[in-house]
């Protein structure tokens, strides 16, 4: 994949559809997850936050359906490293995969949005994040990921992720796979 490709799609999913004078603009959303405590489902909405010590960053925040409610009440707040796979999808949708924690198929309504997803399919992107997941209100549930991708976490020399983030990230993986049992 060429590095032009590359370099897009690391800014389009988080982004899309965002002018550079409306870059804190929500976008509402559905989704689908797999989760450590169940399939989950509901209404979102992504919203890109910028700054110039992130590469990228942004937030995914998740409206329960009542079915799913009672599961995701056990999801609890956390900080953790993980590489996230992002792809755009042929319908406009995209997938955010968080390997060590779950994935998601999240589907925008904004017909700029579903159009710029449209358009970089079949590409995706393998990042390091750090990942930080907050109960943002209990009546109604509603639960956020901040996904930020740091300068610091990328090693261009190794053309991958820093010895650093790899440690955390290490830390992550054995924490997690300890609250699963």
């Amino acid at each position: 994949m060429s590095s032009f490709k590359i370099v897009v799609l690391m800014l389009l999913v988080p982004m899309l559809g965002v002018s550079d004078d409306e870059r804190s603009e929500l976008y509402t959303c559905s989704f689908a997850a797999h989760t450590p405590v169940g399939d989950l489902n509901g209404r979102c909405t992504t919203q890109s936050l910028p700054g110039a010590e992130f590469v990228a960053r942004w937030a995914f925040t998740l409206t329960f359906d009542p079915q799913s409610t009672v599961q995701a009440a056990n999801i609890r707040p956390d900080s953790f490293y993980d590489m996230v796979r992002g792809q755009c999808l042929q319908d406009g949708s995209f997938t955010n995969v968080m390997p060590l924690w779950g994935d998601f198929i999240i589907k925008p309504d904004a017909l700029d949005y579903i159009a710029g997803i449209e358009s970089c399919t079949p590409l995706y992107q393998v990042v390091p994040n750090r990942i930080t997941l907050t109960r943002i209100s209990t009546d109604p549930l509603i639960i956020q990921f901040l996904y930020e991708e740091r300068p610091e976490d990328l090693d261009p020399d190794a053309g991958g992720p820093s010895q650093q983030w790899l440690s955390q990230y290490s830390g992550s993986f054995h924490r997690l796979q300890q609250n699963s049992r």
